[in-house]
């Protein structure tokens, strides 16, 4: 080791989480269907980190212990109507109500912070017409929303600040159409473009320790069209293409420089999988396949 403070960071996460989702459904396919649901979360997320010296004469950083708690409860409902043969429209809502809180040991200093957040309604709207048994053609806009939380971050000299990164939010659209050409190979074919506005968007990033955290990095959009080809041809050959095209912005508050516009990290402009695969049967009891996408 060179000289300087020789330390070990170390970090320990412990977290409990639980779930559960109840939903009745009903009505005709044909006619009025619907459904309805309640759910709820409990998370317990506990995060400790410990700096330990090898320098004798070099009082070691403090250490940090916070504990974060979230409960979350929901009541959802969806109702769908077909107005003709060909023509659907379906609606619902999900009303969220969220409590969160933290509790921090940072050296001798405790805090407790309530973070009780508000009721939250979260609309759908869809419509969608079938001009035939094989084809669809949709819209659909909506809105959905993740819980913030809490980090630790430490400053130059290793001292850990709690950080809070807030919720975010989303308003999707989306229209598309679907649908299969049949014939002696059946091609099933998706094209779909959308458009969302994000806000208070979450990433993740790492601190000058290498260590994970959380933060909100501005608002932004996406704006994209997605297609994907799939024929299964005749004697086990399946081919598969599929491309996206991507637009995406966010803007970020820099110090010195304001608001600056740049793109959405880890969200590629232009994606795209070729897939052909190969299958043989081998009696009546086993097949062996073979793919290669690129």
């Amino acid at each position: 080791m060179g000289p300087g403070p020789q330390q070990i960071f170390r970090e320990t996460r412990e977290i409990r989480l639980i779930s559960h989702e109840t939903r009745v459904s009903g009505g005709d396919p044909d006619g009025v269907s619907g459904l309805i649901g309640v759910s709820a979360l409990r998370n317990r997320d506990r995060l400790q980190q410990v700096v330990v010296n090898f320098n004798t004469d070099t009082a070691p950083p403090p250490f940090a212990n916070l504990t974060y708690r979230l409960d979350e409860i929901a009541l959802f409902g969806e109702g769908s109507f077909a107005f003709s043969p060909q023509w659907r429209i379906t609606g619902g809502a999900r009303l969220l109500y969220t409590s969160a809180s933290s509790e921090r040991l940072f050296a001798q200093d405790t805090l407790f912070e309530p973070r009780d957040g508000p009721l939250r309604l979260l609309p759908a709207l869809a419509l969608s017409w079938q001009p035939s048994d094989d084809w669809i053609v949709y819209a659909r806009a909506q809105e959905g929303f993740r819980t913030g939380g809490v980090t630790i971050e430490r400053d130059p000299d290793n001292t850990p600040q709690e950080a809070l990164f807030d919720p975010d939010a989303v308003r999707s659209v989306e229209a598309g159409v679907r649908g299969q050409w049949g014939g002696a190979v059946p091609i099933d074919v998706t094209l779909t473009v959308h458009h969302s506005d994000w806000d208070n968007i979450q990433a993740d990033a790492l601190d000058r320790n290498g260590f994970p955290l959380t933060r909100n990095i501005g608002d932004g959009r996406v704006i994209g069209a997605d297609a994907s080809v799939h024929a299964r041809a005749g004697d086990g050959w399946d081919f598969t293409l599929r491309g996206a095209l991507n637009d995406t912005r966010v803007g970020r508050l820099l110090p010195d420089e304001g608001i600056i516009s740049v793109e959405l990290p880890n969200v590629p402009d232009i994606s795209g999988l070729a897939r052909v695969a190969k299958r043989w049967s081998w009696g009546s009891a086993s097949d062996v396949g073979a793919a290669l996408s690129g």
